[in-house]
């Protein structure tokens, strides 16, 4: 019997900034007016000549516990909140790469490293400081023992050439999810919607690393909805896609044209059950449109759709989705999409 693979996809929207937060800085200036005393008939008693006050800098304290939150309020997306590393390298290392130690750090840390990393202009030296040896911790954890044998796996590695690479991470890519195993391939996705890539999933086979197929999740060249019109398939959709081809089945699309943010990372419910005296394989959600669907989930068929919170903006689930209307209501002039689909 053939596999399915049913997935659910999420829109690739438009690249969302960092929010960073600048600290605030008062400069207060006081300004000291000396007035000269002038006494008539005597001159005033010299003061002892004093040193001038010393011009040095203090040495910035680092806050080990100020970077520690730092680090996991800004770099542990990246590397891990344990610094094991991620879509970004593992700092539980003893050299890295790109900082040989605390002064090249710091300059990594300040200034980025392009195009990957971003610079962390918005951190204070202190902060900065306590972000590097709160990195230095972090390599001084010995590295988790791992079950089986290195020597052994290097030269199964070595012969097989087991391992495919998907696609350059310096690209905007990433994989944050596990892999699916079904009939002799292995199945991933990609992350990496917030920096504009085109989203996929591939299949390798579990035995060479070979390539079976690539299911584009979004038709390119375009990918943001905000700047053309269409339905921007398959965004906000379930897709149903052939397990040993990777051709499409089938696909519902609950919110067309999506520039709301309606993706929904819901997990659906898989239940058989009576439709209309015919006992049906049925795939259920509550999306995040504010609608409960039912749909068929061998074929895709529409079943079933109710509300489950209030809904405002006149939008239906129907066997085919309708696009939400041009205009918010109360908000004139706002465009919510445009052109036919």
């Amino acid at each position: 019997m053939a596999a399915t693979l049913l997935l659910t996809l999420l829109p690739v929207s438009q690249t969302i900034p960092a929010r960073f937060f600048m600290r605030s800085f008062a400069a207060a200036i006081v300004l000291v007016v000396l007035s000269s005393a002038h006494v008539r008939g005597s001159s005033p008693p010299q003061a002892a000549p004093q040193s001038p006050p010393s011009q040095a800098t203090p040495p910035v304290q680092p806050d080990l516990a100020a970077g520690k939150v730092v680090f996991e309020g800004h770099c542990a997306f990246c590397h891990g909140m344990d610094g094991g590393g991620g879509r970004g390298p593992s700092l539980r290392r003893s050299k890295l790469a790109h900082a040989a130690g605390e002064e090249a750090l710091k300059s990594v840390i300040e200034n980025g490293i392009q195009p990957d990393m971003p610079e962390a202009w918005y951190l204070s030296p202190e902060e900065i400081l306590g972000r590097c040896r709160a990195g230095s911790q972090l390599r001084k954890v010995p590295p988790e023992a791992l079950p089986g044998d290195p020597a052994r796996g290097k030269a199964v590695y070595a012969r097989s050439g087991c391992s495919s690479k998907v696609l350059d991470y310096k690209l905007g890519y990433s994989m944050t999810m596990a892999a699916l195993a079904i009939e002799g391939k292995i199945i991933v996705g990609v992350s990496g919607g917030e920096a504009g890539i085109r989203g996929f999933i591939d299949a390798y086979d579990a035995k060479t690393g070979a390539q079976a197929w690539r299911f584009w999740t979004t038709p390119g060249p375009d990918w943001n909805g905000d700047v053309r019109p269409g339905d921007n398939l398959y965004t906000c959709s379930f897709v149903a896609v052939d397990a040993a081809t990777g051709k499409l089945c089938w696909y519902f699309q609950f919110s067309p044209h999506d520039t709301h943010d309606w993706d929904a990372t819901h997990a659906p419910m898989l239940f058989d059950a009576q439709v209309r005296d015919t006992k049906r394989k049925l795939i259920a959600v509550a999306n995040r449109n504010a609608f409960y669907y039912v749909l068929d989930r061998a074929t895709g068929e529409f079943i079933a759709g109710k509300p489950y919170a209030k809904q405002n903006l006149g939008f239906g689930a129907t066997p085919r989705a309708a696009r939400f209307p041009r205009r918010i209501p109360n908000l004139p002039k706002k465009e919510l999409s445009s052109g036919p689909t």
